[in-house]
């Protein structure tokens, strides 16, 4: 359910009962050189990792698939609020 979950202007928790379609974004890199593949990586990553999602906006997380020259790297962001860290 949380993947589904939004936040109201009051604070509620707000969960979608059928969320629109979610397109993971695909970057295929397995014909470029390593340091042009090194160079989307690292933009990928520094893009995910300084991300802030407004609360009232689905998703509340990212996801996105790399393909390189030697592997497929599957990319995951995902907001706190929709983390149980607890777990």
């Amino acid at each position: 359910h949380m993947l589904r979950m939004t936040v109201d202007d009051n604070g509620q928790q707000c969960v979608m009962e059928k969320p629109p379609v979610y397109k993971i974004p695909y970057v295929d890199l397995h014909q470029k050189s390593a340091e042009e593949e090194q160079e989307v990586l690292m933009k990928i990553r520094e893009e995910l990792s300084h991300q802030i999602k407004k609360a009232d906006e689905w998703p509340l997380f990212d996801v996105r698939i790399t393909r390189t020259r030697t592997s497929t790297r599957l990319h995951l962001s995902f907001d706190s609020l929709i983390i149980d860290m607890y777990s």
